[in-house]
């Protein structure tokens, strides 16, 4: 019984290892991404005007995302080279997922003022660096902020 239960941790951990490892590096060079999202809208609770994307779980290889929109809620799941959500339709009506649009952000703060960054180009695969954190006053609204890499 005790070896049957070691055997099943090290597959779920070696198995989580591979998730992870194929979400740093885009699939494994791939950019393979499973997507699924549950069978129709539920209510949120929420103001039939408002929407948002909520995260539950984002890390790299796997991604659970609450798409809200008028009201109601969608769950999505990605696992492989995951990158930000695009199927949140209240978004969609207003074009974000039509240009060239651009998404960077911090993912982990390190010591000695560095971070692990992760940026993508339009609504493509994360992508991950790491690089010196960035200080300062906030970049004027006449241009996009750079990507730290």
């Amino acid at each position: 019984m005790r070896l049957r239960s070691g055997a099943v941790i090290g597959a779920t951990l070696v198995l989580a290892a591979i998730v992870v490892a194929g979400g740093v590096t885009d699939g494994f060079g791939t950019g393979i991404r499973l997507e699924a999202a549950t069978p129709g809208w539920i209510p949120d609770g929420a103001g039939g005007d408002t929407f948002w994307d909520s995260p539950l779980v984002d890390i790299p290889g796997v991604s659970v995302t609450g798409l809200h929109c008028h009201g109601r809620v969608q769950y999505e799941l990605q696992v492989g080279a995951t990158g930000p959500s695009r199927g949140n339709p209240c978004y969609a009506a207003m074009g974000m997922y039509s240009g060239a649009e651009s998404q960077w952000g911090v993912y982990i703060a390190l010591p000695a003022d560095r971070a692990v960054y992760r940026t993508s180009e339009n609504y493509q695969s994360w992508r991950y660096c790491i690089a010196g954190l960035i200080f300062g006053p906030p970049q004027t609204a006449s241009a996009p902020p750079s990507m730290p890499c």
